[in-house]
Order: structure tokens, then C-alpha cells, then sequence
């Protein structure tokens, strides 16, 4: 499906060890991309564009953009000479910042990886609305619980976060939001 992608030149899917998370070890599955001539190829929406189509299993965790895929003597694909890709240590954006801090309150975790899925740190669908809450009160605008599925990575959401706003809100959406609001302030016994 990778290589059937628009833009797409060759690529290959290769497993490798984890080497960092919550489940150090374990295989995960690492896309190659060489762009056809003449064409760029983002990452995010390789990545996207696979997750509408496969399980999020069969999902790679990142998307490398290559310029050639190694080869052995035998002409097929030398699977040893690709890397993972470095976790990346750079500060994140803002952005990606406040939405990481979002996660890690409601998981539990120190921090999250910009390109990990909320489904891989073991996060569900009751935990994403609490996310999504968290979220808009800490950005001070509304987020379609529906983008948070969409974009499951910090980096993923931040980028679909800056392109644009979202349309009106499902009054039925708005109304159960509002449920589940006054439910968590009445379970921690705050007053409206």
C-alpha cells in the first residue's frame, strides 16, 4: 500500500526492535519511501493516508524519506543497512509541547514521542475525550473529538491544529460534551 501511495517512487516496510517506550523490545514497523522523480513526499501524510486503509497494527511508526533504497549483491532489498530513525530529543514546538502535556496528564506517562499514537501509549477512546477536553481548555478552542482519531500523534494533531479551524459543532456532540463535563466536576467534587 506504501508503494501504491501518490508520490511514491519505491518503498519498503521494515520491522526493527523497539529501542525506546513503553514497550522497549518489542517489533515495530519502520516505512522507506524514495519520491518518485520530480515530486516530494511528506511523511505525516504517507503515514495518514495509510491509516484510513490498513489496522493501525500494519501502520508504520514513522515514514523515512530516502533517496535510494540499499540494495545487496543479489539486487534485492539489504533490510540490515536501513535504520530506525532517532527519536527525536529537539524541543518540540509549542504546540506539540502543550498537546504532549495533555497526554502525559491524562496517561500517566512522563512523555510521549511526537510520531507515537495515542493507541501504542495505551490510550483508548474514553481517555481521548478526557485528552480532548484537557485540550481545549488549555488551547481555548474547540477540537472535534473526530480530529483526535484522524491525527493520533502529537505531531500529527499540531499540524492538523495549525491548518485551519474547525466547522460548527454538532449540537448533540456539544450537549454529551457538556454531560461528561459536569460528570468529572462532579466526581472530584467541584461546584460549577
Amino acid at each position: 500500500m506504501l508503494a501504491a501511495s501518490p508520490g511514491v517512487g519505491q518503498a519498503a516496510v521494515v520491522p526493527h526492535r523497539r529501542t525506546s517506550g513503553a514497550v522497549v523490545g518489542d517489533l515495530e514497523i519502520i516505512g522507506y519511501v524514495v519520491p518518485a522523480s520530480g515530486t516530494a513526499c511528506d511523511p505525516t501524510v504517507l503515514r495518514a493516508g495509510l491509516a484510513l486503509e490498513l489496522p493501525e497494527f500494519m501502520v508504520p511508526r514513522a515514514v523515512v524519506i530516502t533517496d535510494a533504497l540499499p540494495m545487496g549483491a543479489t539486487g534485492k532489498l539489504d533490510a540490515a543497512a536501513l535504520r530506525p530513525p532517532a527519536v527525536d530529543d529537539a524541543e518540540p514546538d509549542p504546540l506539540e509541547a502543550v498537546i504532549a502535556a495533555g497526554w502525559c496528564e491524562v496517561l500517566g506517562l512522563p512523555r510521549v514521542g511526537r510520531e507515537t499514537t495515542f493507541a501504542e501509549l495505551g490510550g483508548h477512546s474514553l481517555l481521548m475525550a478526557l485528552v480532548q477536553q484537557s485540550l481545549e481548555t488549555r488551547l481555548k478552542r474547540r477540537i472535534p473529538l473526530v480530529w483526535m482519531f484522524e491525527f493520533p500523534t502529537v505531531a500529527g494533531l499540531a499540524s492538523c491544529l495549525r491548518a485551519g479551524e474547525p466547522s460548527e459543532p454538532d449540537g448533540a456532540l456539544v450537549r454529551a460534551a457538556g454531560r461528561m463535563h459536569r460528570r468529572n466536576r462532579a466526581r472530584s467534587g467541584r461546584a460549577e
